[in-house]
C-alpha cells in the first residue's frame, strides 16, 4: 500500500517521530512499500539534517515560519488532490493525532489515533489499539480512503535499511497570508426566551424510545404550545439537541406546568424541574423516581396519553371555531 508519512520538522522531537513512524512501517508495510515522506520545518539550516531522517523514495520539505495546523492541513490537501495516497501516516501524540483526524475530515477519510498495529493486507484494512485505559485491544476496520493515521507512542524499534531518494522537491509556504485560514462569525443570542421562560414545558425521556418517537413528541409540544426539552440521555443518544438539555447540566427551569414522559427522574434532571409549580409524570414505572415526587403521576403508555390529550385539545379548539 503506498502511504505518505508527514512529519512536523519544527518540533524538537522530530527524530523520534522519523525512527517511531519508520519502525511502524518496516513491521506493518515492509521494508519495499513504496512511499512519501513530507516534513514542515521552519529553521533553514536544519533542512539537510531533516532531510535525512527518513528513509523514502520521494521527500518534500515544506518551509514555514512556524508549526500551525492550518499551514501544514493547506498543503497536504492540496498535495492529496495533485498526487493522492490512500495512506497517510503522522506521529504519535497530540499534534500528530489532530493533523491526522482533521485531514480525514477534510478528504472524506478515516481517520484513527494512536494505532499500534496495522493490518494493510486485508480489505478494508484493520487497526488495533488498546482502549479503556489499556485494558482491552480493539480491532477497528477502516472504510473510507484515505486512511489517515497517527501511531502509538514508543514504538521505536531498529531503523529501516537505506532507501535513496529519487525526488526531492522543496515547497514554500511562509508567504501564505494567516488571514486565509481564518473566518470571523458572528454569533447572536436567540431571543424568544427559551426553556428558561417558558411557562409550559414537555420533557422527554430514554423511555420515549427512539429519535422519530422523540421528534413526534416535539411535535405534539409544539401543537400544544409547549417549550420542548430532553433528558440527559436522550440528548446524549443524539435524539434532540443538547440545547434542549433540562438539568444540572442543561437549562434550569421554573414553568407553571411541566409533562415529563418517560422521564426516570434522576437527580441531575430533577434539579431543572423542581422549581416547577406543577409536574406531571407520565411513565410505565411507578417506581421511577420522578413518579415519586410528581404532582400528578399516570402509569401508562405515554403515546396513548398523548394521543388522548391532543384529541380533547383538537376538539376543544374545534368547537371553539364553532363558536360553541
Amino acid at each position: 500500500m503506498n502511504y505518505t508519512v508527514v512529519l512536523n520538522g519544527c518540533s524538537r522531537t522530530v527524530q523520534s517521530q522519523a525512527e517511531e513512524l519508520a519502525a511502524f512501517i518496516e513491521t506493518n508495510l515492509g521494508a519495499a512499500a513504496p512511499g512519501r515522506c513530507i516534513i514542515f520545518y521552519s529553521a533553514p539550516e536544519k533542512k539537510d539534517e531533516l532531510a535525512a531522517l527518513f528513509p523514502a523514495e520521494y521527500l518534500l520539505l515544506v518551509r514555514v515560519e512556524r508549526y500551525q495546523p492550518e499551514f501544514f492541513l493547506s498543503a497536504l490537501a492540496r498535495l492529496a488532490q495533485d498526487n493522492p495516497t490512500p495512506l497517510y501516516l503522522f506521529p504519535g501524540g497530540y499534534s500528530g493525532s489532530e493533523l491526522a483526524v482533521r485531514l480525514a475530515c477534510r478528504l472524506g477519510g478515516s481517520s484513527l489515533t494512536a494505532v499500534q498495529k496495522l493490518e494493510a493486507a486485508q480489505e478494508p484494512p484493520v487497526c488495533c489499539k488498546t482502549v479503556y485505559s489499556g485494558y482491552l485491544q480493539a480491532r477497528l476496520e477502516l472504510r473510507r480512503k484515505p486512511y489517515c493515521l497517527s501511531i502509538a507512542r514508543g514504538g521505536a524499534g531498529q531503523r529501516r535499511r537505506a532507501v535513496k531518494v529519487r525526488e526531492m522537491a522543496e515547497l514554500d509556504m511562509r508567504g501564505a497570508a494567516e488571514a486565509s485560514f481564518c473566518r470571523e462569525l458572528e454569533f447572536k443570542e436567540a431571543g424568544g426566551g427559551g426553556l428558561e421562560q417558558a411557562s409550559f414545558i414537555m420533557a422527554a425521556g430514554r423511555g420515549v424510545g427512539s429519535k422519530e418517537k422523540t421528534e413526534k413528541f416535539k411535535q405534539a409540544a409544539a401543537e400544544l404550545g409547549a417549550a420542548f426539552g430532553v433528558s440527559r440521555p436522550v440528548a446524549m443518544n443524539a435524539w434532540a439537541p443538547l440545547s434542549a438539555l433540562i438539568g444540572a447540566s442543561g437549562v434550569i427551569s421554573r414553568p407553571r406546568l411541566c409533562i415529563a414522559a418517560g422521564v426516570s427522574g434522576a437527580a441531575a434532571f430533577y434539579a431543572g424541574i423542581e422549581k416547577s409549580k406543577h409536574i406531571v409524570a407520565l411513565n410505565i414505572d411507578e417506581f421511577a423516581p420522578l413518579v415519586q415526587t410528581a404532582d400528578v403521576a399516570v402509569i401508562d403508555d405515554y403515546e396513548a396519553v398523548l394521543e388522548e390529550l391532543l384529541r380533547l385539545i383538537r376538539q376543544e379548539r374545534e368547537l371553539k371555531a364553532k363558536g360553541e
